[in-house]
């Protein structure tokens, strides 16, 4: 069995405390369609460090970085919140339809109960 050939690209920040903000900045729409357009090879699975280093990111200031980062994590405990209550919705609709037939089957008497 053959292995793939995996590279890494590491990003440092020039300026101390902006981690965070590139990390939200990598995860962005933005940056993975650039990623993706700027792929090469037969797979499309590589990305040139010469093309990576093509990439124009504007950097606000770092007030406004930790702005963006505390509302992307806002957000994403909003996401997380939804999602919970999604399958807590989905499980009680499961819980009421499997039910359903065992109600409609019971004596007319228990039903009226």
């Amino acid at each position: 069995m053959s292995r793939a050939k995996r590279h890494v690209a590491i990003i440092r920040p020039a300026v101390e405390g902006m981690s965070d903000f590139l990390h939200c900045l990598v995860l962005s729409p933005y940056f993975q369609a650039f990623i993706f357009d700027e792929q090469t090879g037969a797979g499309r699975g590589g990305l040139p460090k010469n093309r990576m280093d093509r990439i124009v990111i504007a950097l606000p200031p770092r007030a406004e970085q930790h702005r963006i980062v505390a509302k992307v994590d806002e957000l994403m405990a909003l996401c997380g919140q939804l999602e919970a209550s999604l399958t807590t919705g989905e499980t009680t609709r499961r819980r009421l339809l499997d039910a359903l037939p065992h109600a409609a089957l019971a004596p007319a008497e228990m039903r009226a109960a």
